[in-house]
C-alpha cells in the first residue's frame, strides 16, 4: 500500500510529525509553568519574610521614639546645651 499511494504515506508522516512537534512543544510549556509556579512560591515566601522585617522594623522605630519622647520630657528642665567651641585655624 504504501508503495502505491506516496501521497497517503507522506501524508501520515506529515502528520506524525506534526504530532512529535506539537507534543515537545507542549513537554516545553510544561517546564516552564512548573519554574513560573517554583518563582511564585520563592517570591511569595520572600515577600512575606519582607513584611516581616517591615513589621518588626516599625515596632522598634515605635518604641524608640516613645523612649526618646519620654527621656526628653524627663531631662527638660535639666537639659542644658552648650556650644561647641570652634576649632578654627588662623589663616596664614
Amino acid at each position: 500500500m504504501t508503495h502505491r499511494h506516496t501521497d497517503l504515506r507522506d501524508l501520515f508522516q506529515d502528520r506524525v510529525r506534526q504530532a512529535e512537534d506539537s507534543r515537545g512543544t507542549h513537554q516545553k510549556t510544561a517546564e516552564e509553568r512548573d519554574d513560573l509556579r517554583r518563582r511564585h512560591t520563592e517570591l511569595q515566601r520572600y515577600c512575606s519574610e519582607l513584611e516581616e522585617r517591615v513589621q518588626t522594623n516599625a515596632t522598634v522605630i515605635n518604641l524608640m521614639a516613645l523612649e526618646y519622647e519620654a527621656l526628653t520630657e524627663q531631662n527638660t528642665g535639666a537639659a542644658r546645651v552648650l556650644p561647641l567651641p570652634s576649632r578654627r585655624t588662623p589663616r596664614t
